[in-house]
């Protein structure tokens, strides 16, 4: 399931890096290198999150994957995002604000999982239980909407940017319900376990409406539009009908697949 999960967040980020760049006309021969990008990083981020090798807090519980395994798939995946970088540095396919962009997403992530201490179970982004989900989906909206199209051109696709924010944040919130008993178990304070199930929901609602909303101003396609009103449908009635401790599969692979398909919604 882990591996299935990860390809699934990878094709996310490659769908709606790709969407970015062609709601900026930039040609598909020209710009899947950079979705793939996107995509690669995305793994490497998660990876090194889930092994808990470059941090764990006292009271975690130890990863799943075998270190050897973790650190031969950080070591391939980076290795990939260096050479593929440096390729699209030396053909000018980024540039300095495209450079920018992604150095800030890298630090956001960093801090995510690391400590601002760095002290010994010091706080953590992730720890803000209020604020972590926002996190996560400013750095999804960073990582494939303002690092493909750059600082100049982000006005021109801001309306996805905050379509992507809005969906993951509203995603993310979810797996809350996935993680209680073990948020419980390691005694991690998560909006679920402070604020209880139904204010949980209703942001969820709300964030999934704000997402709606901008889709229905900013996208002059009838199509893409009807599609992913329906995703955002289908989101809603899934994570309503969720109850703590639910099934991963719900989450990993149901949810999981709508941030594919809501990229995939402007080809459609």
């Amino acid at each position: 399931m882990f591996w299935l999960n990860l390809l699934l967040l990878a094709a996310g980020a490659f769908s709606l890096t790709l969407n970015t760049l062609s709601v900026m006309g930039k040609p598909l021969a020209e710009t899947w290198r950079i979705a793939l990008f996107s995509g690669l990083l995305t793994v490497l981020a998660y990876l090194a999150m889930r092994s808990r090798l470059i941090f764990k807090h006292s009271n975690e519980s130890a990863a799943k994957m075998p270190k050897s395994v973790a650190l031969t798939s950080m070591f391939l995946v980076g290795a990939a995002v260096v050479g593929l970088s440096l390729f699209l540095l030396l053909n000018h396919r980024l540039g300095w604000q495209n450079e920018v962009v992604m150095v800030f997403t890298g630090v956001l992530t960093f801090l995510y999982f690391i400590p601002i201490t760095l002290r010994k179970d010091g706080k953590r982004l992730r720890d803000i239980y209020w604020l972590k989900h926002f996190v996560v989906g400013a750095n999804w909206s960073l990582a494939t909407v303002a690092f493909p199209s750059g600082i100049y051109d982000l006005p021109h696709v801001l309306g996805l940017f905050l379509q992507v924010f809005f969906l993951i944040a509203a995603l993310s919130l979810s797996f809350d319900l996935r993680d209680a008993a073990l948020d419980t178990a390691e005694h991690h304070r998560s909006f679920y376990i402070s604020e209880g199930e139904t204010k949980l929901k209703a942001l969820v609602l709300f964030l999934l409406s704000c997402c709606a909303v901008v889709l229905v101003i900013v996208n002059p396609n009838l199509h893409t539009t009807i599609i992913r009103l329906l995703l955002l449908v289908l989101s809603a009635f899934i994570i309503l009908r969720a109850k703590p401790n639910d099934a991963s599969s719900k989450f990993n692979v149901v949810l999981e697949s709508i941030i594919l398909l809501y990229g995939l919604a402007a080809w459609a």
